[in-house]
């Protein structure tokens, strides 16, 4: 659980106002003197504290400030309590001048996934607030749209960002205070991971809309089997494709894996059907001189219909499967197979096993593990 002192503590650091009640200061002995002189610092004379004891109560009053009342709602979430979720009017905008500055940023920071820099303009308008109030904002929008932990940690991190590129400043201690909070907040929050689909639902899939959605069940299929994000291969463009005899090579160059690694290619067979099925959708792009696979340009209205679309007819076959399915089934069923997980993370391109492990829950290492951790309670039971 977020600790009260701990909020208490960054709202010092921001500045911010509030009614929460401050801890007694240790005595002397009790203090190393770098921690004296911190505590000494938070608590200024000229910071206002109220000695009243905060009352258990999930309402909202005139009294609390929106960061006390997030801090409730978020341990509310994260034990598996409910919230009103419904959106409170629309998002806030920023202003002319700092949209300006961030559309004319330097162009290395252009380079990111669509989605990441959607996410970065969500909370741009916080850079109109003065520094101590930003905080408080961002609490009060994360409140008031009842805004996952996970989320709001997600839309902090890549705010800092964002400031760090318009201001040109470091960023600062009592940022650095806000975004450990809110990572607590976020590893506490229990995360639903999407339902991994599976080898007989996946060809299902495929049989079933081959006739009518031949681009869908090629791009489905070719994502399951090579355990790429769906959204990446939308992005594919016609000359990333090169064959050579019997292979054909796929150079991925962009999407969001890409922005977290660098350009990788994969390799796949021309006998396949999977990979002649894929070559079809090139084909077919390039009779219409598309320079994208399904589209003029990765962004475009066609590419989110497209998005939209696939999500629609995995519904229709399990309303438990979302586009997410797609690479984690693919990436489990490897692991079943008795894929080695070097060779699987060579297509995954995580960073690590433990990240990886992530999407083999259901695979053959996450057996092995369970039984491993059988095996060692059962020993210890034996002894009660």
């Amino acid at each position: 659980m977020i600790k009260t002192s701990d909020v208490q503590e960054v709202l010092r650091d921001l500045g911010v106002r509030s009614t929460l009640p401050m801890a007694q200061p240790p005595s002397a002995p009790a203090l190393s003197a770098r921690k004296r002189v911190r505590f000494e610092t938070f608590s200024a004379p000229n910071i206002p504290s109220s000695s009243a004891p905060r009352q258990a109560t999930k309402q909202p009053s005139a009294e609390r400030t929106f960061a006390e009342r997030r801090e409730d709602q978020a341990v509310l979430l994260s034990v598996g309590g409910t919230v009103d979720k419904s959106v409170r009017g629309q998002w806030p905008v920023a202003s002319a001048t700092t949209a300006a500055l961030f559309k004319n940023r330097h162009a290395a920071h252009t380079t990111y996934s669509s989605g990441y820099m959607r996410t970065q303009e969500r909370f741009l308008f916080l850079l109109d607030e003065p520094p101590d109030k930003r905080f408080e904002r961002f609490e009060k929008e994360c409140y008031l749209r009842a805004l996952a932990p996970t989320t709001a940690h997600a839309y902090w991190v890549s705010f800092v960002s964002v400031d760090k590129i318009v201001s040109g400043q470091s960023t600062t201690p009592a940022e650095k205070r806000v975004s450990k909070i809110l990572e607590n907040r976020a590893n506490r929050y229990p995360v639903a991971f999407p339902r991994p689909l599976e080898h007989e639902v996946r060809r299902r899939f495929t049989e079933r809309y081959r006739q009518d959605f031949p681009v869908i069940a090629a791009l489905v299929e070719a994502c399951w089997v090579l355990g790429q994000r769906y959204g990446d291969f939308l992005q594919l463009a016609v000359n990333d494709f090169t064959i050579e005899g019997s292979e054909v090579k796929i150079t991925m160059r962009r999407g969001k894996t890409v922005s977290y690694t660098k350009p990788y290619t994969l390799t796949m067979d021309k006998t396949l059907d999977v990979t002649r099925n894929l070559l079809a959708v090139r084909q077919k792009a390039i009779d219409k001189g598309w320079l994208f696979l399904i589209s003029k340009h990765p962004c475009d209205e066609t590419a989110k219909n497209v998005s939209h679309q696939t999500s629609n007819l995995l519904a229709a076959l399990d309303e438990r499967l979302e586009i997410r399915s797609i690479r984690r089934g693919g990436l489990q069923h490897m692991a079943s197979q008795k894929v080695p997980i070097h060779t699987i993370r060579l297509l995954s391109q995580h960073k690590s096993d433990e990240m990886l492990l992530r999407y083999l829950d259901w695979g053959r290492v996450a057996a092995q593990r369970n039984d491993e951790v059988k095996s060692v309670t059962s020993l210890m039971a034996s002894f009660c």
